[in-house]
């Protein structure tokens, strides 16, 4: 079971040695920072969410705002007209506007493409009719609450959020030494729980996680799917 936030907040004025100094509105910044940061270098199981609600298709429109707080989408939004349902193909954006420029002079018919360009989806055909999207997606996990004692967002990653929020507890209060070896310690968690979390190369996209990779060069984390071969 995952440590709420009063436990985690506990845990980690123990590791700073508990200190006088320490307020617990600094610790709920760090705890986040290092929540936000633990999401940002893998689509752990636990930020999986199929969006069945958030986004319906409107006759004559191709662009649609993403569900709130999604990361990613993990290679699936499907288009539920109840008798030919189907799964679109995503587009990198580039492919995407050199294959369709001006898909307003194409007609409208059942969506088979999608595209991501900033926070919204883009698709061709332009629909036809008005049918929910089915999204397969990882969402950012929400922020501790200060006025709630809810459990860890991310889970089993609680002991390595802690060791993160420790080691920019430890950075503040100049502890180098303090900070160095907490660094290490979540590097080496989120390894071991990867490992737990199991071979995501089936979810996890490589338009996605290419960029994920560029935001945590040199941590040592294998960040999934690098090897698969460029999507059209």
């Amino acid at each position: 079971m995952a440590l709420t936030k009063t436990q985690i907040i506990a845990q980690v004025k123990k590791n700073l040695g508990n200190r006088g100094n320490l307020e617990t509105t600094d610790i709920l910044i760090w705890l986040n920072w290092a929540m936000r940061d633990t999401a940002s270098i893998r689509n752990w199981r636990i930020m999986q969410i199929l969006d069945q609600t958030s986004v319906q298709t409107r006759i004559g429109a191709h662009w649609y705002a993403l569900p709130p707080e999604v990361k990613d989408i993990l290679g699936y939004v499907h288009y539920d007209d109840e008798t030919q349902s189907r799964t679109l193909t995503y587009k990198q954006p580039h492919v995407f506007r050199r294959l369709w420029p001006h898909p307003e002079s194409d007609g409208q018919n059942r969506p088979e493409f999608y595209t991501i360009e900033g926070s919204y989806l883009k698709l061709y055909p332009i629909p036809n009719e008005a049918r929910k999207l089915h999204i397969f997606c990882a969402k950012w996990p929400i922020p501790f609450d200060v006025n709630s004692d809810e459990e860890c967002p991310l889970g089993d990653l609680d002991q390595a959020i802690i060791c993160l929020a420790t080691s920019y507890g430890a950075r503040q209060h100049k502890d180098w030494e303090r900070m160095t070896v907490h660094k290490k310690d979540y590097i080496k968690l989120c390894k071991q729980y990867a490992r737990i979390d199991g071979p995501p190369s089936d979810w996890t996209p490589q338009y996605a996680s290419e960029r994920i990779a560029r935001q945590v060069s040199g941590s040592g984390l294998v960040v999934p799917a690098l090897n698969n071969s460029n999507p059209a």
